[in-house]
């Protein structure tokens, strides 16, 4: 019964607050990538191949949020890369496979499909990472609200990549999202 009570002050009393949300893979990049293809850490799912997953999106299970900023930040100078990442309340059934041509959102993911959020092209200023944002006063979709699935705290997403490019084997991604948790 108390905890009850204080879960029902937590939620009438709970002011949004913003977090950064991130997820990081070291990427297959076996070879160079078509237009189209997905970015991630193996070329299958039997292989390891798996959704990014973006923990703790929400302050509760089944809550909602919003989605203010992205960045995406690629170890490697000087790609051009122009990336969008499909965002889901579950496990995609779309490919999630590195190097092969990406089917997000698919028909079957029509229930679970949140957003798709694209990035400017990748630059960078002398030697650093090349990086990339999404915003309110970019192409990129923001801001995006969203629910996450009855019992879960996360998302799950697919990169895919617009444009050709060859980046070194075992490149390190990370994307980071500025959330609002309502």
């Amino acid at each position: 019964m108390l905890q009850e009570i204080l879960n029902v002050l937590r939620d009438k009393l709970w002011v949004p607050s913003l977090v950064e949300v991130a997820d990081e893979k070291v990427v297959l990049a076996n070879g160079a990538y078509e237009a189209g293809d997905v970015v991630s850490e193996n070329v299958t799912i039997a292989a390891g191949a798996t959704p990014w997953i973006f923990r703790n999106m929400v302050r509760k299970p089944g809550g909602a949020g919003i989605i203010h900023d992205a960045l995406i930040l690629a170890q490697t100078t000087a790609i051009a890369s122009v990336f969008s990442l499909f965002l889901h309340k579950a496990t995609p059934t779309c490919e999630l496979g590195d190097g092969v041509p990406n089917t997000a959102f698919i028909i079957g993911d029509i229930g679970i499909a949140v957003v798709r959020i694209d990035f400017i092209a990748c630059d960078d200023v002398g030697t650093g990472m090349s990086e990339s944002t999404a915003t309110p006063s970019t192409y990129g979709k923001l801001p995006k609200a969203f629910v996450c699935a009855e019992g879960s705290r996360n998302l799950q997403g697919v990169l895919a990549i617009h444009n050709a490019v060859d980046l070194a084997d075992s490149t390190s991604l990370r994307i980071v999202l500025l959330v609002e948790q309502l």
